[in-house]
């Protein structure tokens, strides 16, 4: 088992693991990213290649693909150690131990960008709901449902996004619990969609394993409605897999405490959707916002 040293580490290598590591680089500092996965890019890679990400600060509207292709030019895939699971993080004198499935890593400086670790797609919670192929929770390729009727659950920016793009090939509707967008309604203003506020998911019509319509209920009225379908795009989140680090978690939803500049503990920050913060939108920027001002202090520190 090998044991290496960084000036600093990086522990996950999503989009704002890989922000945070150019940073670093571009300051100077000896830094790796350890990734659990075989692969960089996290849910951007894996799960939205190709759906367009419109709100990252220097870039312009990229598809996922492309824009995690515009990250990776900034990574040095000599100091990338995948397949890299991480067991725990020990404090020893001015230095983090972090045991792994490889190895033993060191480093003054350590930056948790693990997201919440891995992630199992919330489900509609309806009796069938497994065996119906066409109930989706991640989309790699929109032109699959080209010509489609398409449901899509979900009241967050994931689903507006997912709605808005879908809208310029599909016939698609909307549904979401609640009066209100938790992501930013202006994004489907004015485009063929079929909105349903207030409305829950109630019972879905299978045939031989196919959902061909999805019963939905307002939640005001006790109605029901029919949607025929063709797929269904489940946009609940996720339900994370949290890795258990000895650091105070909030207990107002997932992620670690820290403090204005990200630190959890000395010289250890959480960034990201690891990092809780009141109100924070479950977004890249907001991460790389973190990443950027806890390695503005970082720097401060080095000595």
């Amino acid at each position: 088992m090998r044991m290496e040293k960084f000036e600093a580490i990086v522990l996950g290598g999503g989009p704002v693991g890989m922000h945070a590591f150019a940073l670093l680089r571009k300051s100077g500092v000896d830094v790796a990213i350890l990734e659990a996965s075989p692969s960089l890019g996290g849910q951007l890679e894996k799960l939205y290649p190709k759906k367009t990400v419109d709100d990252v600060k220097g870039y312009p509207p990229l598809k996922g693909h492309e824009l995690f292709l515009a990250f990776l030019k900034e990574i040095d895939m000599a100091r990338v150690r995948l397949n890299t699971k991480v067991a725990s993080i020990e404090r020893k004198g001015d230095l983090y131990s972090i045991a792994t499935s490889k190895g033993e890593y060191l480093a003054k400086f350590v930056f948790l960008a693990t997201g919440l670790g891995f992630y199992e797609p919330r489900k509609l919670g309806l009796e069938g709901e497994e065996k119906a192929g066409n109930i989706l929770y991640s989309l790699k390729d929109p032109e699959e449902l080209k010509g489609k009727r398409v449901a899509v659950f979900g009241g967050g920016d994931s689903a507006l996004d997912w709605a808005r793009e879908l809208s310029a090939l599909s016939s698609v509707s909307l549904v979401h619990r609640r009066d209100e967008f938790r992501g930013d309604g202006k994004k489907i203003n004015g485009l063929p969609i079929d909105v349903y506020l207030s409305f829950v998911p109630d019972e879905l019509e299978l045939i031989d394993g196919v959902c061909k319509g999805i019963w939905i209920k307002s939640l005001k009225s006790g109605g029901r409605k029919l949607l025929p379908v063709d797929f269904v795009l489940v946009n609940f989140g996720s339900v994370p897999s949290i890795i258990d680090l000895p650091y105070p978690k909030s207990s107002q939803g997932f992620g670690l405490l820290s403090d204005e500049n990200s630190m959890v503990d000395d010289n250890l920050f959480a960034i990201g959707d690891i990092s809780y913060k009141e109100g924070k939108r479950k977004r890249m920027e907001p991460g790389f916002e973190e990443a950027e001002r806890a390695i503005r202090f970082c720097l401060s520190r080095r000595g």
